[in-house]
């Protein structure tokens, strides 16, 4: 058996387009979140600055992770960052806001992961490719306790 685990070539076509777009979101929010964490600027420095710096450690496995997925599906992975933001539905990080606009503007993009991740998650199923889903699933989870965690400090 070859390196697709008994899937068809249309349905690792979808599937790893699917990554790869997972994978694009993930990197970019990973960039947004390292940039916050340098640049925050509020009397709760410290606080934010914690915050940023364990969500993008925790993006950054994430990224390894989902790249991964991707090889062991028997493709190659095009890391570059122009292939990335070509394939991110997700902006860069704004330059100039304050610690409570970094937070919402994170928390929206978890949550668009989130949607973006239930979709992927479809797919995966509709393949018969409980690895994938399950590994989607996992993604999502993350995803949304991050995205509750931030919506706590400001709400």
């Amino acid at each position: 058996m070859s390196e697709t685990f008994g899937l068809s070539k249309n349905a690792v076509d979808e599937l790893e387009k699917a990554l790869f777009s997972v994978l694009a979101n993930t990197h970019i929010l990973y960039v947004k979140t390292l940039n916050y964490h340098w640049n925050v600027e509020d009397p709760s420095f410290l606080m934010y600055h914690e915050l940023f710096e364990g969500q993008y450690k925790a993006l950054a496995e994430s990224v390894d992770a989902i790249a991964e997925r991707i090889r062991m599906m028997g493709r190659t992975v095009n890391g570059s960052l122009k292939a990335f933001l070509e394939a991110s539905s997700r902006a860069e990080a704004k330059q100039t806001t304050s610690a409570r606009e970094m937070v919402q503007d994170l928390a929206e993009d978890h949550e668009a992961a989130i949607v973006s991740l239930r979709v992927g998650i479809t797919l995966a199923e509709k393949h018969n490719d409980p690895g994938t889903a399950d590994f989607l699933t996992e993604l999502l989870q993350g995803h949304e306790k991050t995205a509750w965690f931030l919506r706590s400090h400001i709400s």
